[in-house]
């Protein structure tokens, strides 16, 4: 008799071994400074290693928009991994490499368990990898060495062969787990590609701690008046927290002295095991509670000081805004310094605010943001607040509104955030089904099926989203232009060439909504690209001011934080720079040792230390000082002399319009214009040189080749033109380059050198 036998599963869930080696890779586009964190994949590479399996970290650094370098690059990457069992990818943003990954035999495991896959299915899907790092050793132990993969938390698992894919359920993550595990990462990576920053440049060392996870924030979107009627009962939809974010309410904070201990055992690691280190990246969304702490053990540690990069929200900031000063008091002049990285603003709209569920106020951000200038001003070693402009920003979503763009420009105007939002008029909502933010646009009808215009960010690095169309057309025509024309610029000119996008859409587009709209535009959007890049070559041909000893740019210190005006083109804005005359005389002996200084910031002259700062320069052996100034408290009798006779040899004066009645306007002061009139006759009678800055304002460009002459009979010996991209009407730059020739000609006729500067 034969026994009967137990039921069949209809999944194998146990593997055979597949020996060989696991190959964990990184994906990077190279779109500026590189903040992608590999400590966790190091972390498993290493652990696989000292159970004897083979592994490697890999990273695969993409030319960004050049077809021939990637399909290269792919080729080397392919060759890399080719007999690997396993390969492992967490942003999986390039589905056709991929896919190449796959035919040649790899199972892919894909640790980003969000992704709107097109055509690509992953073999293995891990759900819970950001929170809990153990599955994806487990799953890796289990395909090299054979095992049962039912065991593994929140893994999906579809392989061939199989009728249909194995999924288990997600548990909660032991409180502190990593912490619990030895920190053996792999210090040396297989590097593809080269790894560099925008301008070329080599990037800063950095790596990322791996401490607690999750985010404290936990308001509830269910609450949101602007979800009613959104479907938010589907399984896995994140609840709580900001409504774009895969984080909220879900913080796993282990004891402080625990995060302490394996903060110091990471950083001690990696200084040990790599030639270099310039800065950590702390993934933690609530250091900023134990700061203070954190650097007072790394300054007694013994340890090369480096930079700490701090997640922190805006309201985190005014919360922990005693620590923050604490910690830049711990720091002192010990070499550590720390930033606030990833600032997570979203947006200086309160209506857009409301729709992420910030939980803050447009109010909270510019009370952060003076509380961080300040420290900034007092500790400006050790708090370092521009030292990377990386801010959590998110411009352009389904819902945006031409007024709510108008907000976010008129924030950043106002609050100096040029150096903080250098991607804010790129930054684009990403959208996956885990998002309360998708089922409002699936609620709305915004979400599209197949083919939709795609995203800056698909080529950045993130994961494949859900494609979405905009509510208001005109502002895809906005965005559309500003994609087209940012990456023809600086960095800190992007929210001035939104200002100018945007007075274009207004003057092009409308009121009203255009179904057509976007067919209209297209071939007219080409045309503006290339009216603006023929504007451009006329200050890129030109050179860059020299002195006796170089470029102007290296001898420049920022002096004063005041102002007496309010110009409407102001590109300091309300910055404040610092007025410390201890720290700024410091900097100035420093610059003055290359031969020639200059004194810029917001207004100068308004210093009380100036003078000293000018004897200081000369002491030092400068012997060219150049002040700039807005010229009205020049015009105090007197005045142009005193500077003279403390040290200065150079004036630069600003003029935005011809008629004084017209600068009056454009500076927000009755009465500028004549003031700034008398500063040039008052700096040319102490014999100072004196040099015209003109500043084209979007109506009056036609005024720029008469404000030349203008500046030659004032006494002006050298010109220089500042274009600035919120002054540009981009239906008139035909018209802008044909005033611009004409004031570099008019200038060449009067002899006077002239310089450009523009975005």
């Amino acid at each position: 008799m034969i026994a009967p036998q137990p039921p069949q599963s209809p999944l194998p869930p146990l593997v055979a071994p597949r020996p060989g080696r696991v190959a964990l890779l990184v994906l990077h586009a190279q779109t500026g400074e590189d903040f992608v964190g590999d400590t966790a994949f190091a972390w498993i590479a290493g652990q696989l290693r000292s159970v004897g399996v083979a592994a490697d970290l890999v990273h695969a650094y993409y030319p960004r928009g050049d077809a021939a370098a990637t399909q290269s690059l792919d080729a080397e990457v392919l060759a890399t991994l080719r007999g690997c069992p396993l390969v492992v990818v967490d942003q999986a943003w390039d589905e056709g490499l991929l896919a190449q990954i796959q035919s040649q035999g790899a199972w892919l495991c894909v640790t980003d368990p969000f992704a709107e896959w097109q055509s690509l299915r992953p073999e293995l899907l891990l759900s819970q990898f950001a929170q809990d790092r153990r599955g994806l050793l487990q799953l890796a132990l289990a395909v090299v060495a054979g095992g049962d993969l039912s065991l593994i938390d929140g893994l999906r698992a579809d392989l061939p062969g199989w009728p249909m894919p194995l999924v288990t359920p997600p548990r909660p993550p032991l409180r502190g787990a990593t912490l619990l595990q030895p920190f053996v990462p792999v210090a040396a990576a297989i590097v593809l590609g080269a790894p560099m920053n925008r301008d070329g440049s080599t990037p800063l060392v950095r790596k990322s701690l791996e401490t607690t996870s999750g985010c404290p924030f936990s308001d509830p979107v269910v609450g949101n008046p602007r979800f009613v009627g959104a479907e938010l009962g589907a399984s896995g939809i994140t609840l709580r927290g900001c409504s774009f974010c895969l984080m909220g309410g879900d913080y796993s904070a282990p004891a402080v002295e625990q995060v302490l201990a394996s903060s110091l055992e990471q950083i001690r690691y990696w200084q040990k095991h790599l030639p270099q280190l310039d800065e950590v990246v702390l993934r933690d969304q609530s250091a900023l509670r134990y700061l203070p702490q954190l650097i007072e053990q790394l300054v007694n540690s013994g340890m090369n000081p480096v930079g700490l990069l701090v997640p922190g929200r805006g309201d985190a900031i005014l919360r922990y805004g005693e620590a923050l000063q604490r910690a830049a008091q711990l720091c002192g002049n010990s070499g550590w310094w720390f930033t606030i990285h990833l600032i997570g603003f979203e947006s200086f709209s309160q209506s857009q605010l409301d729709l992420y569920n910030k939980g803050v106020t447009v109010a909270h951000y510019a009370q952060a943001l003076a509380e961080m200038r300040a420290l900034h001003r007092q500790f400006p070693q050790a708090f370092r607040l521009y030292a990377h402009g990386a801010s959590s920003l998110i411009l352009f979503n389904p819902w945006t509104t031409l007024q709510e763009l108008h907000e976010n420009v008129e924030f950043c105007d106002e609050h100096a955030l040029g150096a903080l939002a250098h991607g804010l008029a790129l930054s684009r909502l990403r959208l996956y089904p885990n998002l309360p933010l998708y089922w409002l646009a699936r609620r709305d009808g915004l979400l599209l099926d197949g083919q939709g215009h795609e995203t800056s960010q698909l080529s950045a690095g993130y994961s494949r989203e859900a494609l979405w169309r905009y509510r208001d057309a005109r502002v895809e025509a906005v965005e559309r232009l500003v994609q087209r024309l940012a990456p023809r610029g600086r960095p800190e000119q992007q929210v001035g060439l939104l200002a100018a996008a945007l007075h274009w859409a207004q003057w092009r587009l409308g009121t009203g909504e255009m179904a057509s709209l976007l067919i209209e535009i297209v071939d007219e959007i080409d045309e503006i690209e290339r009216q603006f890049c023929d504007l451009q070559r006329r200050w890129r041909r030109q050179p860059a001011p020299t002195g006796e000893s170089g470029p102007a740019a290296t001898r420049t210190v920022l002096v004063g934080r005041h102002c007496n005006q309010h110009c409407h083109s102001c590109v300091a804005g309300r910055a404040e720079f610092s007025d410390d005359e201890k720290i700024l005389t410091e900097q100035v002996v420093v610059a003055s040792k290359q031969g020639q200084v200059v004194l810029a910031g917001r207004e100068p002259a308004l210093l009380p230390g100036l003078l000293g700062l000018l004897r200081a320069a000369r002491q030092a052996g400068a012997r060219d000082v150049e002040v700039h100034s807005n010229g009205r408290f020049l015009a105090n009798p007197g005045a142009a002399q005193r500077l003279r006779l403390a040290g200065a040899t150079r004036l630069a004066l600003k003029r935005h319009r011809l008629a004084d009645s017209d600068e009056d306007v454009a500076v927000a002061v009755q009465g500028a214009g004549v003031q700034i009139q008398s500063a040039f006759k008052q700096a040319v009678a102490a014999q100072l040189k004196v040099a015209a800055v003109l500043v084209p304002q979007r109506a009056a460009w036609r005024e720029l080749p008469q404000l030349v002459q203008w500046a030659a009979e004032q006494g002006a010996r050298e010109i220089r033109i500042e274009v600035l991209a919120a002054e540009l009407d981009l239906q008139q730059l035909p018209e802008h380059a044909a005033d611009l020739d004409r004031a570099l000609r008019i200038a060449r006729e009067l002899q006077l050198p002239c310089a450009v500067e523009g975005p």
